[in-house]
C-alpha cells in the first residue's frame, strides 16, 4: 500500500491563494515548513517578502526553507528568465513543495520580458499580442511546475471585478491579461482566500477562506477544511486527512 509521501508524490498539493497587502499569504506558506511532509520548500520570491516569514516561523524551521529573489536588476524581464532556468535545474527529489510568491509580480515580470523582446520599453503600454504571449508564457510556466511531483503553491494579490452579466462586484486575484485570472485557477485543486479579523482589545486573527461566498470565490478538495480556517491550523489539517486516507486503504 501507498505511504503518505508516496500518495502525495501522486496527488500532490496544488493551491492558489490570494488575498489583500498584509493578509499573511507568505506566511502561510512558511507554516508548510512546520510539518515534515511538506517541507523542504523552495520560494520563486518575486515578492521580496521573505524575510516576513522570521515573524511568525520558529527559527528552527528555517532551514526547510529555500528561495532566491527574483526582481529586475538590469535587464528589464530577466527576473522571469532567472525563474524559467531556476525550474528547470530544480530537483523533485530534493524539494516537496515549490511555491510562486508572487504570481502577480511574477506575471508583470513576464510582460517586462515580452516588452523587452519586442524591442519595447518596460513602460510601453502593452498591446493585445503582448498580452497573449504573457498569457502563454505564464501558462507554460505554470504546466511546468504542475507537471512535477511536488506540492505547488502560487500567491496572488486580489483586485474587484464586475460581472458583466449580472453587475455584481466580486473579488478575484490581481492577474494581469485578459482572461488569465479566469483561467488560472484551473491549474488548482485548492483556491483559497486569505482574510484579516479584527476583534475589539484582541490581536488581529489571520484565516482563509476555503470555499466561496457572495464575495470571495473559494474551493477545496479536502473534506476536513471548515468554510474558514485559522491559518495556523490548516496544514495541520490537510496533512490529518491525508494520512487517515492512506491508513484507511491500508487496512
Amino acid at each position: 500500500m501507498a505511504t503518505l509521501a508516496e500518495s502525495l508524490a501522486r496527488d500532490p498539493v496544488r493551491g492558489l491563494i490570494y488575498g489583500p497587502v498584509g493578509s499573511a499569504k507568505t506566511t502561510l506558506i512558511g507554516m508548510m515548513a512546520l510539518h515534515e511532509e511538506l517541507r523542504p520548500i523552495y520560494i520563486f520570491d518575486f515578492d521580496l517578502r521573505i524575510s516576513s516569514l522570521r515573524v511568525r516561523i520558529p527559527k528552527e524551521y528555517w532551514n526547510f526553507i529555500e528561495s532566491d529573489p527574483y526582481r529586475d536588476s538590469k535587464v528589464p524581464g530577466e527576473s522571469f528568465t532567472l525563474a524559467e532556468y531556476k525550474l528547470s535545474q530544480l530537483d523533485p527529489k530534493k524539494f516537496k513543495t515549490i511555491v510562486i510568491d508572487s504570481g502577480t509580480f511574477m506575471c508583470d515580470a513576464v510582460m517586462y520580458r515580452v516588452l523587452a523582446l519586442d524591442g519595447k520599453s518596460s513602460t510601453s503600454t502593452p498591446q493585445t499580442q503582448n498580452y497573449m504571449q504573457q498569457h502563454s508564457l505564464v501558462r507554460d510556466f505554470v504546466s511546468k511546475c504542475c507537471a512535477q511531483r511536488w506540492n505547488f503553491i502560487c500567491t496572488a494579490h486580489e483586485t474587484i471585478d464586475k460581472d458583466d452579466i449580472t453587475g455584481r462586484l466580486f473579488r478575484t486575484i490581481s492577474i494581469a491579461g485578459p482572461k488569465l485570472s479566469e483561467k488560472l485557477p484551473g491549474f488548482f485543486n485548492e483556491f483559497w482566500h486569505t482574510e484579516i479579523r479584527q476583534r475589539s482589545g484582541q490581536e488581529p486573527e489571520y484565516v482563509v477562506r476555503c470555499k466561496s461566498d457572495i464575495l470571495y470565490s473559494a474551493r477545496t478538495s479536502f473534506k476536513s477544511l471548515e468554510q474558514i480556517e485559522p491559518q495556523e491550523k490548516i496544514w495541520g489539517k490537510i496533512v490529518e486527512e491525508l494520512k487517515s486516507g492512506v491508513e484507511i486503504k491500508m487496512k
